[in-house]
Formats: C-alpha cells, structure tokens, sequence
C-alpha cells in the first residue's frame, strides 16, 4: 500500500471544527479549548514553522513542557510531512541520539549541530494571515510520521519510525476501545515521548472527544475528577501514585474507565483501584514496535496476566526453532500485522537487536507466554528475565508477587544475579517505607519458593524504570555487581 493521500490528522480535527466548532478539544489548568480555536492554532503554528523553513527538516525534535504547545507544534509537523519526535529534559547525547536537525524548544540550549529554536508565548499572538498560506501536501501510506525512543527493559534506546499507515491502523483499528468516541473525556498520564502518550490523544480528536492535559503541578486525581474524565491511560506506578494522592473517604469514580500498561499490573494494586477507583481497570499489553496486542478487563483475570488478542494483529507463540507450539504451552511470543514496523531505524539489519527483534515477517517483543485455543494470551514473563534459579526457571514478577504485600514496601522490583561459579542469586530492591523487616520478607520468600535459592535483599532510593514504567533489571544487576566486592553469604545490601 503506497497510494498517496491528504488527508492526515489535523483532517479530522479540521472537520470537527467546521462540524462541531464549540466541541471542547483541550483542556489545560482552566482553560477551555474548542476545536474551533485549535484548528486556527494549529494553523498559525504550521505556517509559522513553514515560514522558518522548518519544512526542509527530515526530523525535528520537541522539547516544549505545556501539554498544549507541544502538541500544536508535534500536530504540524505531521501536517508538514516532517517527522516528530518529542524528547524532555536538556539531554544534549539523548537530542543527538534522535537524529534531529532542528530542536523546538522552550529552552534556553546550545545549539552545536543542530538548529535551535525558540518557542515563546507570543507564537499564538497576532493574526494568522502574517505569514504565507500553509498548502496541505500529499502523504503516503509508508511516508514517516512520528519517531518513537524505546528502551524496553534493556536499558539500551532504540528508534522507532511509525509511518503515516502504520498509525492510521492503530488509531482506527478499534483498539482503544472507549477512547474513540466523540463523547470521551480522555487522559493520558504517560509522557507524549512515548507512542501511549502520543497516540492516545491523537486518536481521540481523530473521533471528536476531548483530552484533559495534566500540567506540570497538576494533581492527577483532583484533575480527573473536576473534568469528568471517562478514559484515563496511566503505569502501575501512576495508579498507585494515584491511590495513594486519594482521600481516604473517596468514592469511586462512575463512568470512568483506567487503561493500565507498560509493565505488570500486580494483582493486590488491581484490587485495590476496583475498590477506591473504578471497578472499569483495563489491563493494555503492546508495545512501540506494534502498538495494541490485548485489552481485557481486569476482573477477568483471575490471577493470570493475559488478555484477548484485537483484531488487528495476528499473535503466535513459537519455540527455540520458530515452530508453533501447542494450546497451552509456555513459548516465545511473536507478533505481526498491519500496525508492525520491520525494524528499528538507523541501525544496521545485521545489528544483534534488529536480528533478535524482527524476523522472518514476525516481531519478538521478548515476552514468554501461552496462547490458548480460545485466542487469550498470557504473559508469563520476559523471555531474558526468566530467572535460572539452580535450573528452576522463575519469572522476577512471581517473586514480586509473592512478597509485595509484606508491611512497609513502597515500591520493589525482583532480578537475579550471576555468582561466580554458581547459578543465578535471587534478589529484590526495596524501597523502604514505615515498618519494613527484612527478615519479614527472606521469610515469606522461603515459604513461597523452599525450593530456590536464598534471597537477598536491597535497599534504593527509586527503582530504576523506563518512561512506560517497566523496571529496567539490567541497571539493577550492574548496580549490585558494582559493590559486589566479596562473595559472602550476605542477607542484605543497600544501593547507591
């Protein structure tokens, strides 16, 4: 598919503008956006890019804090054929890492390769007719639209290029469930520099909803109430940040529905949100590389993390040799279809990562899972974190599981370590809070897990995660094996 086509995602806002111009878009602190007004802003914003020649970039960074303002510019650059990425921060190896020509930015930043350009407040000031019309070009299906940085659980970034049909599948792929419709109330928590945080509000102006944008010292909980928020898309770690931020004599919220994803939602956190939030808690499983693979109500899972694959993806869960494997049994996940990029961009094909990941037509998220004969996926761990513990193999959130609900646990995360002419030592990082025992936990593991080695136990300031949430374990095992001056039997261990 590479016929060209105009239409692209201010299309469908510009529509709603001419078709419902007083519709509420945005809403941002107390200000109320129509999509009236955010078709002219988006507007003026794109012919002021043009007439900066913005246009001749291949890929321009955003690097703008209001919610609003960024997404103007990110929505005129796809409107110019020019690919986005958005980056935060002031990280001149991460800009470089992007790729970009031009930074956009609310900052005061060096420019050295790059051209730096200063976003101030009076960029929606003044008439829009001061600088040239913008005319609409032609894109194609397979033309780039949005990069994306993605770190997994390795650590190590990698680009993802999503192209203008790639995320058309995804927008409209039925996936998103109640966010695409015109009477939603969106908000999503993750950062616009992940593809949940972009794609999310993206497809609910493509079907005329409204997205509820959290500014920098914005309560997340006051904020979704005030506005009547009916989807909200957030971490494990940002729900219970928000359970946490309730009042104690809160009730839940009617009508609101909370998508969670990025990493494992453990089933006490589950519990807890049906209770004091929203009995509507939808466990997301995906990935940048294909976005959506399941969506499932958390209610249903019984215990097992796993959903109904959608439509729009084709799910398969092979052996050693890519060989399907029978209803049932524990294999490694592979996905394809329509929404899938083939690779990640500006790496070599003969790259360890790009082998591993994409191959044969399939890619290779790196999850373990079963495929029942009834088409539910379940995700049982990550096929490089599974845990060879004296040839017992243990996925790190069954450890995790296990032990979470001893008393004083803020936040936690399970990995294992090499010992030197041994097998793999389980361990698991703790953030400490008020009344935490660490024989308490060594305690609940032995009775959990008599059979593994024993555990060790350290402390930490923040478990190291990803922008999505998910623990990145490597950082963690370099981080013990930097202090890991001795062999002793040691119970206990704090990280610096």
């Amino acid at each position: 598919m590479s016929a060209p086509f105009r239409s692209t995602f201010y299309s469908s806002i510009l529509f709603h503008s001419r078709f419902n111009p007083y519709s509420i878009a945005c809403v941002f602190g107390e200000e109320h956006v129509t999509y009236q007004r955010f078709a002219k802003d988006i507007e003026r914003t794109t012919r002021r890019l043009a007439a900066l020649e913005v246009g001749a970039a291949r890929r321009v960074l955003v690097n703008v804090a209001h919610p609003y303002v960024h997404w103007l510019l990110t929505i005129a650059l796809g409107r110019m054929g020019v690919v986005s990425v958005t980056a935060f921060g002031s990280d001149s190896e991460l800009f470089r890492f992007t790729g970009a020509e031009v930074v956009l930015t609310d900052q005061d930043l060096l420019g050295g390769e790059r051209r730096i350009i200063r976003v101030t407040k009076d960029w929606l000031a003044g008439p829009t007719n001061e600088f040239p019309a913008f005319v609409d070009r032609e894109h194609g299906y397979d033309d780039p639209l949005r990069l994306v940085l993605s770190s997994g659980t390795t650590g190590k970034p990698k680009k993802i290029v999503i192209t203008y049909g790639q995320f058309q599948h995804r927008v409209f792929s039925g996936s998103l469930g109640a966010a695409a419709a015109p009477t939603a109330r969106v908000m999503a928590m993750v950062g616009a520099d992940t593809v949940g945080g972009y794609q999310l509000p993206m497809a609910t102006w493509a079907h005329g909803g409204r997205v509820v944008m959290l500014l920098p010292k914005d309560n997340a909980y006051i904020t979704l109430r005030r506005n009547g928020v009916s989807v909200a898309f957030m971490s494990p770690v940002q729900l219970a940040g928000m359970l946490k931020s309730m009042p104690r004599d809160a009730w839940p919220v009617e009508g609101l529905t909370v998508s969670v994803g990025g990493s494992a939602l453990p089933h006490d956190l589950a519990q807890q949100a049906r209770l004091r939030l929203t009995s509507q808690l939808m466990v997301v499983y995906g990935s940048t590389e294909v976005g959506t693979v399941y969506r499932m109500n958390a209610s249903m899972e019984n215990g097992v993390t796993g959903g109904y694959v959608v439509p729009s993806v084709e799910v398969q869960v092979v052996d050693s040799d890519g060989q399907p494997v029978s209803h049932g049994q524990v294999g490694e996940v592979r996905v394809r279809g329509a929404t899938a990029v083939s690779g990640y961009a500006d790496e070599p094909r003969e790259e360890i990562s790009a082998q591993t990941a994409f191959r044969d037509g399939w890619f290779y998220p790196g999850d373990a899972g079963v495929l029942t004969a009834g088409g539910l996926l379940a995700i049982v761990g990550r096929t490089q974190e599974l845990m060879n513990l004296g040839g017992i193999k243990v996925a790190p959130t069954l450890i995790e599981d296990a032990i979470r609900a001893c008393e004083g646990i803020a936040d936690m995360a399970a990995f294992a370590v090499d010992q030197a002419g041994a097998t793999e030592q389980p361990w698991v990082a703790v953030v400490r809070g008020m009344g935490f025992d660490a024989a308490a936990v060594i305690s609940r593991f032995k009775q959990r897990f008599p059979q593994l080695p024993s555990l060790r136990v350290a402390y930490i300031d923040a478990i190291p995660r990803n922008g999505m949430g998910k623990v990145l374990r490597g950082e963690l095992r370099r981080m013990v094996k930097a202090q890991q001056l001795a062999l002793a039997p040691i119970e206990t261990a704090v990280l610096h």
